[in-house]
């Protein structure tokens, strides 16, 4: 279980600890300036934003990521991944074409083109709606890659109103003379319960980076790998076929075309293989990351709902 640091109550502030430039001094002086130990909303009030919109967050990125759905990509690369195998243009007997090729007849040498070009028409109608599938995943991928940056983004912003609130705290605790001990305990447990939340907000910045990458990984493979090589391949099989349509028996390039083209065709298998690896990669740390933003919320609910040891928190 990961231990979350929280600093010593009874510590004596020290700004530097807080790693606070000229700005963040004056804003924590301004915040302890106005801490007012005979307020009795005090002890519940502050801090109160920032705590309830890092908890409003950590619901909000868990159901974000229980939302992202990799099952229809993961459906269409599949798909397309087992037509490309039938394809199976690696499987054609080049030299054994190529010959054939400078004979008169060629008798059943061309079967095999002839199979391909059946295959390949049967997967050309299929692969607007593959290629627009992939489309639509990547756009989501976009999209939540965009709103995983402005968490990101948040969580950091969160770390730092929570740690100047509780610097500001700290501050106001070590400059004025003690209020009474039940005053002092009830705001000091207030702190506490502050740098609960911080520390949250620590523990959950690594999470939000390996989303992050896992969702650029995944953006870049589909970016340069089949919503690249998609349209050339296509373009080369509409082309090869063409030329073996019209030629015949009389083209001299057959067997380069063929090589060509089983280049391109294995290019393309393997990018959908990478890309449905990096899925099962994705899937598998989401989960873990699922479990460990679950495990931090349920940690920070039981420590909020426990006095801390020594302490006479309600």
């Amino acid at each position: 279980m990961t231990d979350f640091r929280i600093d010593d109550k009874a510590a004596a502030f020290d700004d530097a600890a807080y790693a606070l430039n000229e700005q963040d001094k004056a804003r924590v002086a301004a915040l302890a300036d106005a801490i007012n130990f005979a307020d009795p909303r005090l002890t519940f009030a502050y801090g109160a934003r920032a705590m309830t919109e890092t908890a409003k967050f950590a619901e909000e990125l868990l159901a974000q990521m229980r939302a992202q759905n990799d099952d229809p990509l993961s459906r269409a690369l599949s798909t397309l991944a087992t037509q490309l195998k039938n394809l199976n243009i690696a499987g054609l007997p080049v030299e054994k074409i190529s010959w054939g090729a400078q004979l008169p007849v060629l008798g059943g040498f061309f079967d095999p083109i002839a199979r391909i070009e059946e295959r390949f028409i049967v997967l050309s109608d299929d692969l607007d709606s593959l290629t627009e599938d992939l489309q639509t995943s990547l756009d989501a991928v976009l999209r939540d890659l965009e709103i995983m940056e402005q968490l990101y983004k948040l969580n950091r912003e969160f770390y730092h109103e929570l740690t100047l609130d509780i610097a500001a705290g700290k501050k106001r605790l070590s400059s004025a003379a003690p209020p009474a001990t039940d005053v002092l305990n009830r705001f000091e447990n207030r702190l506490y319960d502050l740098q609960l939340s911080r520390a949250i907000t620590v523990q959950t910045e690594p999470q939000l980076s390996l989303i992050l990458s896992n969702d650029k990984k995944l953006l870049k493979s589909l970016r340069d790998g089949a919503l690249t090589i998609i349209p050339a391949w296509k373009e080369q099989m509409e082309s090869a076929l063409e030329n073996w349509r019209k030629q015949g028996a009389a083209y001299a390039n057959l067997a380069e075309d063929i090589k060509s083209l089983s280049e391109t065709h294995g290019k393309l298998l393997e990018s959908v293989k990478e890309t449905l690896q990096i899925i099962t990669e994705i899937c598998e740390d989401r989960r873990k990351v699922e479990d460990e933003l679950s495990r931090m919320e349920g940690y920070l609910r039981g420590q909020l709902t426990c006095p801390p040891e020594g302490s006479s928190k309600k």
